[in-house]
């Protein structure tokens, strides 16, 4: 795979461990009314190189890579996009809601005992499948989790027969979840993600034009990249690098980490829905961040019947009473004690 070539203003030079480009940035964030000719020369040959690159990007099949193309991929992504884009916004929320598939190795004795597997898989089990996630890469574990649960159900969508727990989550705190959003300019659907991308396009307008184009193409990059709507058939869902590459920059990257090192800046990446045609959003929390939430109730059954492909718009309501699946419960949560899940038929 031959990549676009990277240009010497994205190379670091030994004199402030800073690549010119870089330093162009930081001044005309200091003093964007006075950019020099030498930093718009950088900023421009940047931004020349900016459009060339994600336009290649964009053309690769991901469906057809790979491990060493998705490797050297990586490799490129790390240099062309040695910065990161800071966008911070706090989110208030009281409930979540995820689904899980329930499999054989699970069990004891026919039921799920372990809250462990209600919640985010396990890293080791994440690198033995070797499965990317739209927010997750085979190095990195998240908590997939959605406002509503019909939501849940549409991201997940069992099938007929299938056995599922669905769980609700509940943050007991009033702080907010400090979130990295994902923004589109082509959503407008999406009230929330409308009003976020008017933020940060109002937080550039005091940008020099070659900067705020930069950061736009940097944005509308991963952006673009979380909310496409595409078959995914790779073994592997290559299709997902691009934006588990960036969600594994936010959320494990060393910028996150808070100053004691220890805790992280951010506790979610909030994105639009796929199956709800963005009108909603997801959360992929970081695993740090989930003490921060209980299990509240749970629901354990067969899926009998489904309806996702007749959805009306009041089915992605938070709070529609109208369920996108039929089922037979079998068992719901009685508590949890000691670690374990004690059942309603227990």
């Amino acid at each position: 795979m031959q990549f676009p070539q990277i240009p010497e203003q994205k190379k670091y030079n030994n004199r402030s461990h800073m690549t010119p480009e870089q330093e162009a940035m930081l001044a005309a964030i200091n003093d964007p009314d006075n950019l020099s000719k030498k930093n718009e020369k950088i900023l421009r040959e940047c931004r020349d190189f900016y459009l060339k690159a994600l336009k290649f990007l964009k053309n690769i099949d991901l469906s057809k890579i790979n491990e060493k193309d998705a490797k050297d991929i990586k490799s490129y992504l790390n240099t062309i996009f040695n910065y990161r884009g800071v966008l911070r916004n706090n989110i208030y929320f009281k409930y979540l809601y995820r689904i899980t598939l329930v499999r054989d190795h699970f069990l004891e004795d026919g039921k799920v005992r372990d809250p462990g597997f209600i919640g985010y898989p396990p890293l080791d089990i994440i690198k033995k499948i070797g499965i990317y996630g739209r927010a997750n890469s085979t190095e990195t574990t998240v908590l997939y989790c959605s406002f509503s649960e019909n939501i849940a159900l549409l991201e997940a969508k069992p099938r007929v027969g299938d056995r599922i727990i669905i769980s609700e989550w509940i943050k007991e705190s009033d702080e907010p979840f400090v979130s990295y959003p994902i923004l589109s300019n082509n959503i407008q659907i999406n009230e929330g993600l409308v009003k976020a991308y008017r933020s940060l396009d109002k937080t550039l307008s005091g940008y020099p034009d070659l900067l705020k184009r930069i950061n736009m193409l940097y944005f509308d990059f991963i952006g673009g990249e979380f909310v496409k709507d595409i078959p995914v058939v790779h073994i592997n869902k290559f299709e997902y690098l691009f934006s588990a590459y960036f969600s594994d920059k936010v959320l494990t990257g060393e910028e996150n980490k808070a100053q004691d090192g220890n805790n992280f800046q951010y506790d979610c990446i909030i994105y639009p829905s796929i199956a709800a045609k963005h009108r909603t959003d997801n959360l992929a929390i970081h695993p740090n961040s989930v003490h921060k939430l209980r299990i509240n109730s749970l629901r354990d059954g067969i899926v009998t019947a489904t309806n996702y492909d007749n959805c009306q718009e009041e089915d992605f309501d938070i709070n529609s009473q109208i369920s996108v699946i039929g089922g037979k419960e079998t068992r719901i949560l009685a508590s949890i004690e000691n670690g374990r899940i004690i059942w309603s038929d227990d």
